[in-house]
């Protein structure tokens, strides 16, 4: 666990690390855990779902923007799930939770992220994220009724490459009062493998990563660092193996063990997490990190030049870029296009993926486990997707 803090620069006695097996199943336990406060008029649906576990029912489906109208000024006594289009999909099964609860979801692009955030009367925190000087959790209400909601947002989305500001993190934690708390889930999985995080100038409270995709090694192992102040309020239900000091048959009673132990149910990655030592001195000899980001950050100029020089016969651009590689302090390594036929028109993932293939090129097509930004860059309406499914098709 010290070598994880130290590396992202973790005070101990703010932050701790939950052993997972990757970034999903530390995103899953905060959707299952976060203590959900239902809004007024939530009524617990006993209704068995005609699909099982998936949704079938079509309906109109809301639009990504701007944050519900609601979110402040209205039931502040309900939590309220605030995320970013192009979150990863594991993120995006946070709402599923939020939404079995009555929760009011907001799905929001960039602009209705920093709309929402400057409209705060709050005083926002330091320019570079900080949080310092502002309490997370700041004393409860008369009476001891708080509402928490939550906001999740990838410093760096996983399909575009886009980076997204860390100052967000301290102006969500302002919107914050004694009776309606606002706590911060940045999914860093795509983030810190190429940039450093510091997490004593930047301090979200739930950073869920993967090592895997950090080392290239171990494979299902992860980890969920938590502030301890901000763990504390999760309401863990489930109890197994370690995660107990003691249990009765009886009425199920359980005593859990403090964290971060008593979040880890089952047999830990003993030997997954011996291994970590190694990554972490392999990367130091690299160079660490900021070597990475050196060698990343030249290889997405060049390439960016390149991509852009692409050509048909005809003078028609033979890819179309998404994200902002026009701005490199707002773009990562990524490169997430389309290859255009000198028509223009889009040519088809398995033609390109095929091509690759014989060349010796490996990418990865489709979605990227992103579909919030993929199906808006490709103009697809969420009503198209949910058309194309009907009951007993999942």
């Amino acid at each position: 666990m010290h070598l994880v803090l130290e590396f992202f620069n973790a005070d101990p006695k703010q932050y701790t690390v939950i052993w997972t097996s990757g970034a999903t199943q530390g995103l899953k336990m905060i959707g299952e855990y976060f203590p959900w406060t239902s809004g007024p008029s939530w009524t617990c649906s006993r209704a068995v779902p005609a699909g099982g576990v998936s949704d079938t029912s079509v309906g109109t489906a809301s639009k990504c923007g701007r944050v519900a109208a609601d979110a402040e000024s209205a039931a502040p006594q309900s939590s309220h799930f605030v995320y970013l289009r192009s979150n990863h999909k594991s993120v995006l099964g946070i709402g599923g939770y939020a939404r079995e609860r009555g929760v009011t979801l907001s799905c929001v692009d960039e602009e209705g992220m920093v709309q929402w955030l400057s409209s705060s009367d709050s005083a926002d925190g330091g320019a570079d994220g900080s949080s310092q000087g502002t309490p997370l959790l700041q004393p409860a209400a008369a009476g001891g009724n708080v509402t928490y909601s939550l906001v999740a947002y990838p410093p760096k989305d996983n399909l575009e490459g886009r980076l997204y500001d860390w100052s967000w993190v301290a102006k969500v934690h302002a919107k914050s009062t004694p009776s309606h708390r606002w706590l911060v889930v940045a999914d860093a999985a795509s983030y810190v493998p190429t940039h450093r995080l510091d997490l004593s100038t930047v301090q979200p409270d739930f950073v869920p990563i993967s090592f895997y995709k950090l080392f290239g090694f171990p494979t299902g192992l992860g980890a969920l660092i938590a502030r301890k102040e901000s763990l504390s309020v999760l309401h863990k239900v489930y109890f197994g193996g370690g995660s107990v000091l003691d249990a009765t048959a009886e009425d199920a009673w359980r005593l859990l063990s403090p964290a971060p132990t008593g979040f880890e149910d089952g047999t830990r990655d003993f030997l997954g997490i011996t291994q970590l030592q190694f990554g972490f001195k392999q990367l130091q000899q690299l160079g660490g990190i900021e070597a990475i980001y050196a060698h990343t950050r030249s290889l997405q100029q060049w390439t960016y030049a390149a991509l852009q020089q692409l050509r048909h016969g005809n003078g028609q651009s033979m890819v179309q870029l998404f994200g902002r590689h026009d701005d490199p302090s707002r773009q990562s390594c990524i490169f997430q296009f389309l290859v255009l036929q000198p028509d223009g028109a889009a040519t088809s993932q398995v033609v390109v993926e095929d091509a690759a293939f014989d060349a010796g090129l490996a990418i990865r097509t489709g979605c990227m486990c992103n579909p919030g930004q993929c199906q808006f860059n490709l103009g697809i309406q969420p009503e198209e997707v949910r058309g194309g499914y009907g009951p007993g098709t999942a």
